[in-house]
């Protein structure tokens, strides 16, 4: 009687074992290299490239661009012109006509750009006879804005400033 042959379950095919092999070999190559830290491949050096002569950016320089924030300071003169190319502007100043008098207590303070009808918020701080605004927008061109301070007793001290954004 014959004898019947003996079938291997498990069969390995060379080409599968190779390449089974490579891709563990690369595989701890990679996690030997995270532990250890080696230095392998390295970005280039900046300051290499920083130096380079042959740079085609020599000479060349960023587009000007006009700032989009400004601070104007003023004071309490009547009338105040001035050239301005950001898009917003924030006043700052002192209140004008304010004194230690009770009856002259600041009651209101409004800023109006009467370009674009833009009514600032403003911030007072009376122990220190300070305001500031928020941005305000500028529209193109002149741009009237007018600060009014009003006191208890009917004092209406106004400040007009006229600020021109050019482009």
């Amino acid at each position: 009687m014959d004898q019947p042959q003996k079938v291997r379950r498990f069969r390995v095919n060379p080409i599968e074992l190779v390449i089974f092999v490579a891709v563990s070999v690369i595989c701890m190559h990679s996690i030997y290299n995270l532990f250890y830290n080696r230095y392998g491949f390295q970005p280039a050096n900046v300051m290499e490239i920083a130096s380079d002569t042959n740079s085609t950016t020599d000479g060349r320089s960023p587009a000007s661009v006009a700032p989009t924030f400004a601070n104007f300071e003023t004071d309490c003169e009547s009338a105040v012109e001035k050239e301005i190319n950001a898009g917003k502007v924030r006043l700052t100043g002192t209140l004008c006509g304010l004194s230690s008098q009770a009856e002259s207590s600041l009651i209101k303070t409004q800023v109006l750009n009467s370009a674009n009808q833009f009514n600032a918020t403003v911030f007072t701080d009376t122990s220190s006879a300070k305001y500031s605004t928020d941005y305000i927008p500028l529209s193109p061109g002149k741009n009237q804005i007018r600060v009014e301070f009003v006191y208890q007793n009917g004092k209406v001290i106004a400040q007009d400033i006229s600020l021109n954004k050019v482009n």
